[in-house]
Order: C-alpha cells, then sequence, then structure tokens
C-alpha cells in the first residue's frame, strides 16, 4: 500500500485552511456524489456525466484498490470535512513503465482560484519524490485550460507535445490536449530514444 500522511495545510493566498488525506473506503459516498457533481460542472473533462456510472459500491472498490497499490494513490482535500478536491493517480503495473506515473486533478467550482489545486499537487509531488520508483509525473491538459496548465507550469511541469484534435465536445467543436511531465529525479539516465 501506498504511504502518505495526513496533513493541514494553511493557504495563505485565500487564509484558509484544508486536510489533505487519502481516501478510505467510508469516503466512499462523498466521492461518487463530488464525481457527479465535478462532471456536470466542468468544461475540461473528457468524461460526461452520461459517461459516468459510478456508485458507492463501485468507488468503494475502486478506492481499495488504489489503496493496495504501492504506486498509486487518491489525495483528497476537505475544508471542514467537506470534499472540495481530487487527486487520482494511474501507474503501469509493467516494470519498464511503473517509473511513470499520471494523475487528474479536480477542484469543486466554489473552491477554484482559492490555492487548493496547488495545496494538493504540491503535497502528491513531495509525495511521489519520496517514491522509490517514480521518476516522472504526466498529465494531459486541455489545451485552452489557461488556468490549469498555468498551475502545473509554475510546479514545474514542462510541455512534451500536444494532440491535435484529440477531443471533439457535442457540439462539434474539437480541442487540442496537452501533454505535460514533470521530472522528479536525476534517476532517469541516458534517453535511449534520443539517438543513444
Amino acid at each position: 500500500m501506498a504511504q502518505y500522511d495526513p496533513q493541514t495545510v494553511h493557504i495563505a493566498k485565500s487564509g484558509l485552511t484544508v486536510q489533505i488525506r487519502y481516501a478510505k473506503p467510508a469516503d466512499a459516498k462523498a466521492l461518487t456524489r463530488y464525481t457527479a457533481d465535478i462532471l456536470a460542472k466542468s468544461p475540461y473533462l473528457i468524461s460526461t456525466p452520461q459517461d459516468y456510472h459510478g456508485n458507492n459500491a463501485q468507488t468503494k472498490r475502486w478506492i481499495k484498490r488504489k489503496r493496495a497499490s504501492e504506486n498509486e494513490l487518491v489525495l483528497l482535500a476537505e475544508h471542514d470535512s467537506t470534499l472540495i478536491a481530487v487527486l487520482d493517480t494511474a501507474t503501469d503495473p509493467r516494470k519498464r513503465l511503473q517509473h511513470l506515473t499520471r494523475f487528474g486533478l479536480t477542484v469543486a467550482p466554489d473552491w477554484q482560484g482559492k490555492g487548493v489545486g496547488h495545496a494538493l499537487l504540491t503535497a502528491f509531488i513531495d509525495w511521489a519524490k519520496t517514491h522509490p520508483v517514480l521518476t516522472r509525473i504526466r498529465l494531459h491538459v486541455h489545451a485552452k485550460n489557461v488556468h490549469a496548465r498555468t498551475l502545473y507550469h509554475r510546479a514545474g511541469f514542462l510541455v512534451e507535445g500536444e494532440f491535435k484534435d484529440a477531443i471533439l465536445y457535442e457540439d462539434g467543436r474539437y480541442m487540442n490536449e496537452i501533454v505535460m511531465s514533470l521530472a522528479l529525479s536525476t534517476r532517469s539516465g541516458k534517453n535511449e530514444g534520443e539517438g543513444g
């Protein structure tokens, strides 16, 4: 099981105090409700409310599976016991890909712009830096999601590439998708893909 010690973070930008902790099976109901609400309100997620068929039992199984993994985690940010942000990771179990993890980060609409996403992202990066296997974090973000791209850039993520017309909205609009990554250490050796 991946280890994460809960912490209380005071966000100077907004004066908020948030608790960041690992998700527990008992959080399934709140997390299911949060996910449905985020999907209904965010224009920058791949999944739509129609795609989401989660229920409390499925969410509980998902949390248990993540908790059993050494290389994945689900972090929650709470304010006064209210769930306000979630960060979850996905790491390929194959040996040659275990050093790379991907993540998704969402912040409830009423809490955006208050430093909550930055606090949660920082907690995740700090955890990943101490991980014995992980050397790189990767993410995909909508090209027009300027706030998220700025957050990731300030955290040290660099653009690796862009997928043209990767996302097709219901109204016929296309959206490019940006790939960004953060190198966690110098443990990654010579890049064989660059002429080596």
